[in-house]
């Protein structure tokens, strides 16, 4: 891969100065959607002057490159060698460049913004996620970010909204949403415009995204006594939310295996209902109910309580809650430990994909620690309940080693 640095030379002429290096042409993104370049390049266009952007790579000859399509992923593609100071391109093509070039500006300024926007919404609501996605390879981090970001919309619906009833229409518009953007239909929202291209580039399952959204709407429904019965009902919850994310993501990637997706299917449980553990906390402050305790957990631990047909989960022990949470958490420690048992059957480039095993280890790790009281407040120090630099650290050596 190849480095670039822009320069604006003069009026006449744009040149991209090429030098080897590890970091890669979308480590140059913002320098090639700078105004000044794009600019540049239109000027240069319009013009119909020679833009010599190369690469010097020893005694290889120079190649003319021109930028093709504008998203937030920058695409070169080799069209004719620059030979002796001279643009080898036919003026035909060099107009039909030139329109695709000029009409896709604006609409890259907007597309960029778009995902510029999930981005930060991962960063600032899910941000252990967002260090593995860091992790994923340049060409992939696009539409996990798009994927992720949908995620955080869809999850804090209901945590955002004043009325449950207005959280549950904020779910059924993006339910709506996933409709139109398979019908090709414009959509005023920045998460969903970055979905949108994501989808036309990727062919990602319009199932899943279903799945995703209809289990949130039918979680939202629920009223606060309504109690799953068993750890199964939340595991088949954890995997429409969490699991999809992951098999869309490695859609996103290309990737195509079922070992992959099995462990992403492992992955997805464990990581949700970890989740939903250390939510308990956040839930029983809001609502005074522990939701997402199932009934047969919660009655072999003495926490259930039946009044007139109507079941509650009670505090009255902290140590009978432990006791629930402990039973629970085993269950996704389970499911860690085969999504494990396949690594050596996932392909080396869906591996960074389940780096998302990491955080979820480092939940049940802390959980450990607290001899699983959710209501201690070291789980919520740092990211997960360990300092950051720690987390990082875990992530770093996973990913380098190829495991997770």
């Amino acid at each position: 891969m190849v480095d670039f640095e822009t320069h604006l030379l003069d009026k006449h002429q744009l040149e991209f100065q090429g030098s080897t290096g590890s970091s890669g042409v979308s480590d140059a993104i913002d320098d090639i959607y700078s105004d000044t370049v794009i600019q540049g390049y239109h000027y240069a266009l319009k013009h119909l002057v020679p833009i010599p952007p190369f690469i010097s790579c020893g005694n290889q000859p120079k190649h003319f490159y021109l930028l093709l399509k504008s998203s937030a992923v920058v695409k070169f593609q080799e069209i004719r060698p620059w030979c002796n100071g001279k643009c080898l391109l036919p003026r035909s093509d060099r107009k039909n460049y030139i329109w695709d070039l000029m009409n896709g500006a604006s609409a890259s300024s907007s597309l960029r913004s778009a995902f510029s926007h999930c981005v930060q919404q991962v960063r600032s609501y899910d941000y252990h996620h967002y260090l593995c996605l860091l992790e994923l390879p340049p060409s992939m981090r696009k539409a996990a970010f798009a994927l992720r970001a949908f995620n955080v919309e869809t999850a804090r619906a209901m945590d955002v909204a004043s009325d449950p009833r207005v959280g549950l229409m904020r779910l059924v518009w993006w339910q709506e949403a996933i409709d139109k953007i398979y019908a090709k239909k414009l959509i005023e929202h920045p998460t969903a415009q970055a979905l949108s291209s994501v989808i036309s580039e990727n062919q990602i399952s319009k199932g899943w995204l279903k799945r995703s959204i209809e289990a949130r709407i039918n979680d939202a429904r629920r009223e606060v006594t309504d109690i799953p019965e068993s750890i199964e009902e939340l595991e088949k919850y954890a995997e429409d939310t969490v699991s999809t994310i992951l098999y869309m993501t490695l859609q996103g990637g290309g990737i195509r295996s079922t070992a992959a997706d099995h462990a992403a299917s492992h992955i997805g449980k464990a990581s949700g209902l970890l989740l939903l553990l250390k939510s308990l906390p956040y839930h029983a402050s809001r609502n005074q109910h522990f939701s997402y305790i199932p009934v047969k957990v919660a009655s072999k631990h003495g926490l259930l309580v039946k009044d007139g047909g109507r079941s509650e989960i009670l505090l009255d022990s902290r140590e009978h809650l432990c006791d629930a949470v402990f039973e629970m958490a085993s269950v996704a420690n389970i499911h860690l430990q085969k999504a494990r048992e396949l690594a050596g059957t996932v392909p080396a480039e869906a591996r960074p994909v389940l780096l998302h095993a990491v955080p979820a280890q480092v939940l049940l790790d802390s959980l450990r620690r607290v001899n699983f009281d959710v209501f201690d407040p070291r789980l919520s120090r740092g990211v997960l309940g360990i300092p950051h630099l720690w987390y990082q650290l875990k992530l770093k050596w996973n990913s380098w080693r190829g495991t997770y």
